[in-house]
């Protein structure tokens, strides 16, 4: 199809710009990130190109490009292109439009990646009432933005709003499209962090398992979803003793994650921060320091050494050294830990104040200047 376009209509019509949309959404999807991110920019420079005025197609371009680029961890390259589509949106069509809140959603996902939840809920509430008054409370795409709200508020701690809404959207997508959709398996398998968070953990077991059968029958066993309920599962195994049987889903996670990223993405790194504790909770602690050790690697490379994560995965090496009788080994990586937290965050934070009581703690580290 793209090529009959192209041939048809030259390389830089408009309508090859959507068929360059469509191939990389199929490409995004099956987890072919590179080539989809090739297809998406040929298309944003397509319509960058074109006389006429910019349209709400350009902007989902924008936005396809922008979620990209978030699903692969730039961050801070995705930000500008989401909200440019959203201000393409809103002038071309109308505060209230469906696109718009489309974009919002999108941007808030980026919200909430980077610990804005005040925002990211804001912007995800207004798209979710847009939706609710364009299409009714029991569509779909209603039912994704409260999704997506649930989300917002799980990682604020707001466990109860995100459970009605989660299990909201899970009704409404089995409604819509039967009980083994996708969609279906993404609601369930964050209900099932809720109820890990809640104290259920068979619920939460069941809920993982299910989500795992539709999406390993729907999208197949090596897609980037099933890499996230494996981990899941791994986590809600490990937390209940279940030591060898945690080990299987969380390896098998990180190789898909591996594959799909790279071994410098975040996610490859938390796998291997997963895998450090349970290899130590099972008596490992030598593949358990390697597996630390490749975390903050990996944090490393993905982050640059002076980001938070860095920090946190400096702590969680220096509480494993500490737990293994070598205090020398992990006092400068508490002090590390200290000083990006120190400019991240400033003296006055908890986190500060917590590395400060953990350097405290250490055997001759009393009295020095932390």
């Amino acid at each position: 199809a793209l090529r009959i376009a192209e041939t048809a209509l030259g390389p830089d019509h408009p309508e090859v710009a959507s068929r360059l949309q469509n191939l990389g959404s199929l490409l995004h999807d099956t987890g072919r990130f590179a080539e989809a991110e090739g297809h998406y920019r040929r298309a944003v420079r397509i319509d960058a190109a074109a006389p006429e005025p910019i349209r709400s197609d350009a902007a989902s371009r924008l936005g396809s490009l922008g979620v990209l680029l978030h699903d692969t961890g730039r961050l801070a390259e995705s930000e500008p292109l989401l909200r440019r589509a959203l201000e393409i949106d809103e002038a071309a069509l109308g505060p209230d439009h469906p696109n718009v809140a489309r974009d919002l959603d999108q941007l808030a996902s980026l919200l909430k990646s980077t610990d804005r939840l005040a925002q990211a809920e804001e912007i995800q509430r207004r798209a979710l009432r847009i939706e609710e008054a364009a299409r009714g409370h029991g569509h779909p795409q209603v039912a994704q933005k409260a999704n997506d709200l649930g989300l917002i508020l799980l990682e604020a701690g707001r466990l109860p709003e995100a459970e009605t809404l989660l299990e909201r959207a899970r009704l409404a997508n089995e409604a819509a499209h039967g009980p083994d959709h996708p969609d279906v398996a993404a609601n369930l398998n964050n209900l099932g962090q809720i109820f890990q968070k809640t104290g259920r953990p068979a619920e939460a077991e069941a809920a993982f398992r299910r989500a795992l059968a539709i999406d390993e029958k729907g999208l197949g066993p090596d897609h980037a979803s099933v890499a996230v309920i494996l981990g899941n599962l791994a986590s809600v195994l490990q937390e209940t003793g279940r030591l060898a049987e945690a080990e299987p889903p969380l390896r098998r996670a990180l190789g898909i994650d591996r594959t799909l990223f790279g071994p410098d993405d975040t996610r490859v790194g938390d796998h291997f921060s997963n895998l450090a504790r349970l290899a130590q909770s099972a008596g490992r602690p030598a593949e358990a320091e390697s597996h630390f050790r490749e975390s903050l690697r990996v944090a490393e490379a993905a982050n640059g050494p002076d980001h938070c994560r860095v920090a946190g995965r400096l702590r969680s090496l220096a509480r494993f050294l500490e737990e293994t009788g070598r205090p020398a080994e992990a006092e400068p990586l508490r002090r590390g830990a200290l000083a990006i937290d120190e400019a991240a965050h400033g003296p006055e934070h908890p986190t500060v104040s917590a590395d400060l009581a953990e350097l405290a703690h250490l055997p001759n580290s009393l009295g020095r200047a932390a």
